[in-house]
């Protein structure tokens, strides 16, 4: 880059004998080559950059295995919940599973302004839902 700011240097027409100017006018012409995006140094960065890069083939299909596992277990998560969701009698305890997972206050402290209870109530009844929903899941 140095070198091409002074070969740029070389090729205009203005007599320069100052050597503040000099630097001055080298300074501005490495400073142009970097920042600019059209200068002649980042056009061939940019050729340059794409010429050795290959895209990567993965042949085995791990990634593939993974998605079709990870979607399994979504999907039998989502079974235990809607096994429990039905299985529910106590209308509170139904409502209190209504608002953590169909209105989405999943926090002890949103459940609590939700239904405007003290927060350990609204984290005892979350720890209530998740451990019934552990052991539901434990006996599949």
């Amino acid at each position: 880059m140095i070198s091409k700011s002074f070969l740029y240097l070389c090729n205009i027409d203005i007599e320069v004998t100052d050597p503040g100017k000099v630097k001055a006018y080298l300074l501005n012409t490495i400073k142009m080559q970097i920042l600019w995006s059209t200068s002649l140094t980042n056009r061939q960065e940019r050729v340059t950059a794409t010429d050795s890069t290959m895209p990567i083939v993965m042949d085995d299909d791990t990634d593939l295995w993974d998605k079709i596992r990870e979607d399994m277990q979504y999907q039998d998560n989502m079974a235990v919940i809607e096994t429990y969701r039905g299985r529910i009698t106590d209308r509170i305890k139904l409502i209190v599973f209504q608002t953590y997972f169909d209105k989405g206050y999943s926090t002890a402290r949103a459940m609590a302004e939700y239904f405007k209870i003290p927060v350990t109530s609204a984290h005892y009844w979350i720890q209530e839902i998740k451990n019934d929903l552990k052991n539901l899941r434990d006996e599949n």
